[in-house]
C-alpha cells in the first residue's frame, strides 16, 4: 500500500467531480493551485491540526489552492473528540462508521 505524500501542483485543476477531499496526515505538502477550480468543492476534511495543515501548503495565497469561484469552501480539521467551546471557531471532524462526519 502506497502512502500519498505529496499533492502535487495543479494535481486536480478543474476537475468539476470533486465535491470534498480527505487529505490524510501522511501529507507533507499541498503544491500551487492543487485544487484550484474544483468547482464543486465544497468540503475539505484534513486528519490532522490546523498547525498541521498550515506546515504542508507551500504556496503565497491560501485562496489558490481551493479556489472554486464560490469561496465556500470549508476547511475540517481532525478531531477525535468534540472540540471545546473555545475551539468551535474552527471546523472539526471525525469517523462516523467510516465516513468523515462533522461535530
Amino acid at each position: 500500500m502506497s502512502t500519498i505524500k505529496e499533492i502535487a501542483a495543479n494535481k486536480f485543476n478543474g476537475c468539476s467531480s470533486i465535491s470534498s477531499i480527505t487529505i490524510p496526515d501522511s501529507v507533507t505538502s499541498i503544491e500551487s493551485n492543487a485544487f484550484f477550480w474544483c468547482e464543486s468543492l465544497e468540503r475539505v476534511y484534513y486528519k490532522g491540526t490546523k498547525v498541521g495543515f498550515k506546515k504542508l501548503v507551500v504556496f503565497d495565497n491560501e485562496n489558490n489552492l481551493f479556489d472554486n469561484g464560490k469561496k465556500n469552501i470549508k476547511i475540517y480539521f481532525y478531531s477525535e473528540e468534540k472540540p471545546s467551546e473555545d475551539e468551535m471557531w474552527d471546523y472539526f471532524w471525525h469517523y462516523v462508521d467510516g465516513v468523515p462526519t462533522e461535530w
